[in-house]
């Protein structure tokens, strides 16, 4: 790793190269890594910027966190055998973890969150060499030691993949590192990734119709579910008023059947969707309750895809798994 993974994606690559290599080609650890730089000038903001890149890597933008639960899940044997890369590498989250809070949110002795501000603080003395910074350059050495910092997660966190790709039969480390992924996606923080995607491949089918596209993708996901059957009932009602007096009784039976039958899907679509968001008051059902019916449905979908997604050469990145997911649904609506 050439350049500073607190300022390029680079490093994210690297791992995620190493994860292709070592485990399985459609899995990753960063899930689209980005970091910011270009709103840094001077040390101060570069140190500002740097901590909240860092903070992106080791806990937003994937499954570094979450290496301790997948060996966990997998036995534990790593874990005992490399109790001190897991033991480090927990002591650098902590950290990232204490500056980001100490330095982007709202932290008092009031609110009980005095401590971590004084941890950060204190590692900010050690570094920088005095008691407070007072000008811009002072920040300088502090802008190293995040760098120092982020060069220890990135060894430690190659390591312990090289580790249990080491430790644990493929098959299986695989299968739990899918899993790790679902919950990543399914995590309450990251449902605006799979919204992202749902927009995105919106625009891609129809880029002019950017004005009220939030109200356009929800009644685009109301689309899904209930326009084919509306189409076949209206279909079915139209024959019906046409044939039904030339029709033996049977026959009109059978049609009132159909008719029925349509009927019921759609009701019992909207009554379920009712249910989960409406309290099954079909009445105060609005459009953009069927866009969050359906994104709750992707969880299931991630997994029932895989088999696909993998034989196709696919990863289970955003951009691949969901996209092909979305263009399955959606593909003739």
């Amino acid at each position: 790793m050439n350049r500073s993974l607190l300022f390029y994606r680079d490093g994210a690559e690297e791992l995620n190269a190493l994860v292709r290599e070592r485990i399985a080609p459609h899995l990753f650890l960063l899930c689209n890594y980005e970091p910011e730089s270009f709103r840094a000038f001077g040390d101060d903001g570069r140190f500002f910027k740097g901590v909240t890149n860092l903070y992106k890597f080791v806990v937003d933008a994937g499954l570094i966190g979450r290496l301790k639960r997948l060996d966990g899940r997998l036995g534990g044997n790593l874990g005992r055998r490399c109790q001190d890369e897991f033991g480090r590498l927990q002591a650098c989250q902590i950290l990232v973890q204490d500056l980001r809070t100490a330095f982007a949110h709202n932290v008092s002795e009031e609110s009980g969150t005095g401590d971590v501000r004084r941890r950060a603080e204190q590692w900010l003395r050690s570094v920088i060499q005095k008691e407070e910074p007072t000008q811009a350059e002072d920040y300088r050495p502090a802008v190293t030691a995040l760098e120092e910092l982020a060069d220890r997660v990135y060894s430690l966190t190659a390591t312990l993949v090289d580790e249990l790709a080491r430790e644990y039969e493929r098959g299986e480390l695989v299968r739990q590192w899918e899993g790790l992924i679902i919950e990543f996606y399914d995590s309450s923080t990251n449902v605006n990734i799979a919204e992202g995607q749902l927009r995105m491949a919106y625009l891609a089918r129809y880029p002019d119709r950017t004005d009220n596209l939030d109200w356009k993708i929800a009644g685009w996901c109301k689309a899904l579910y209930l326009t084919e059957d509306e189409k076949q009932l209206r279909k079915a009602q139209e024959e019906y008023d046409r044939y039904k007096d030339q029709v033996p009784q049977p026959v009109r039976t059978q049609m009132e059947g159909c008719i029925g039958e349509i009927a019921d899907r759609i009701r019992q679509t909207r009554e379920t969707v009712a249910l989960k968001y409406c309290g099954g008051q079909t009445e105060r059902l609005r459009d953009y309750h069927y866009k969050n019916y359906y994104l709750a449905s992707l969880r299931t979908k991630y997994a029932q895809s895989l088999p696909r997604l993998k034989a196709e050469g696919y990863t289970m990145l955003p951009q691949d798994m969901m996209q092909y997911i979305i263009e399955e649904d959606f593909g003739n609506i």
